[in-house]
């Protein structure tokens, strides 16, 4: 087996195929899905976003919420930054930790404390009709 099927063979070339899938078509794209929620909640709330953005495309794709879940938590999370950078004031020595630290703890807890049943929502949304029926009762 070769070509483009040659990572299904473990035993190709030492597995090198295998790896560089897994690098490229693993971890590279995965980081690709954060980098691209990052950016969108960074052109709506500017420099600020940026951190939140990327942490929330990486929850986001941890959860499998696909390409919605990816659109929804880059909007959600630049206009949550940017409303909470218009209520939260802080002092000028203190102002260059609202966008790395402040809003970046805040948005993990808010994702941990809603207990990524957004995430769930947004990923079921992706997959279609994930939910079914049964026996009068909605299951994954």
């Amino acid at each position: 087996m070769f070509g483009i099927e040659a990572f299904k063979d473990a035993s190709i070339a030492g597995g090198l195929p295998k790896a560089l899938m897994d690098i490229g078509g693993g971890a590279a794209f995965h980081l690709m899905i954060a980098v691209f929620a990052g950016y969108v909640a960074f052109s709506i709330a500017d420099r600020p976003g940026l951190a939140v953005g990327l942490t929330g495309g990486m929850l986001a794709s941890s959860a499998g919420a696909g390409i919605l879940g990816w659109y929804y938590f880059g909007f959600l999370a630049g206009y949550v930054v940017k409303f909470l950078n218009d209520i939260i004031k802080l002092p000028a020595s203190m102002q260059s930790l609202k966008p790395i630290l402040i809003f970046t703890a805040l948005w993990y807890g808010y994702c941990r404390f809603s207990n990524g049943l957004s995430y769930q929502s947004a990923g079921c949304a992706n997959n279609g009709s994930s939910f079914h029926l049964v026996k009068n009762k909605w299951a994954m």
